[in-house]
């Protein structure tokens, strides 16, 4: 499945997005919105103009908790939590 992440390079939300993705070796595709076309492509896509939005085949998926909820379901991924232990520097994910 073709993924697309549509956002803000310097929104946090996005940025989880792409590592998310990125950690679970998934192809994707991110479009900026910082240029003169923006405002009128999150229009289209998300009524409420909120980022991130990812497209995924013919699916429009905003509201970052969907989005993963949904990845999980078509990566086959158990849901997990992230475990950061800032003082060992150690990062896990725990079920």
């Amino acid at each position: 499945m073709k993924y697309t992440i549509v956002g803000s390079g310097a929104s946090p939300y996005v940025r989880r997005l792409r590592l998310y993705l990125q950690g679970h070796d998934v192809t994707f595709e991110v479009i900026n919105l910082f240029d003169e076309h923006g405002d009128k492509r999150i229009t289209h896509l998300n009524p409420l103009k909120r980022i991130p939005v990812l497209i995924a085949g013919d699916q429009v998926l905003w509201e970052s908790r969907v989005i993963y909820n949904f990845l999980q379901r078509a990566l086959s991924r158990p849901a997990t939590r992230l475990i950061v232990n800032f003082g060992g520097g150690t990062v896990k994910e725990m079920p």
